[in-house]
């Protein structure tokens, strides 16, 4: 009987962490982005995705990647961004270039709210996959 609480437990446990996985976050990064300098040149358009990141984990981290993990009216395809090392409250913007088909642009594409993959690793030395809702708007980046 002992051995059934046991293994019950640890799946109920195992569920719960699955499901909170990738749980959107609010509490350790706030993302804005947007797009720059757009210019359309034949079959392609090009620009900047501006993109600011504050850390507002109340610690150090290391090895900042975010990324889009779906299509989305942001990056157009799922290109990690390197942001590197943020100490607690640090803010960084990113300027990244981008080129896309023009194709890319007519095609369906949710409205919805964008939501940012974050990766880094804690101080503990963990490497931590989280998802972050982007704000919609930048003046929100400072709370």
């Amino acid at each position: 009987m002992m051995k059934h609480t046991i293994i019950a437990a640890l799946a109920v446990t195992l569920l719960v962490a699955a499901g909170t996985a990738f749980a959107a976050d609010t509490g350790t990064f706030h993302i804005a982005s947007r797009q720059l300098d757009l210019s359309q040149t034949g079959e392609s358009l090009s620009g900047y995705l501006a993109v600011d990141v504050l850390n507002v984990s109340g610690e150090a981290v290391q090895d900042v990647v975010i990324w889009v993990p779906a299509p989305n009216k942001v990056t157009y395809d799922n290109r990690s961004i390197f942001v590197g090392d943020l100490s607690n409250g640090q803010p960084t913007g990113i300027f990244e270039p981008f080129t896309v088909p023009v194709e890319l642009l007519d095609q369906e594409l949710p409205d919805e709210t964008v939501t940012w993959r974050v990766e880094y690793t804690n101080p503990a030395g963990e490497r931590i996959k989280i998802d972050v809702i982007q704000l919609d708007n930048p003046e929100e980046q400072n709370p």
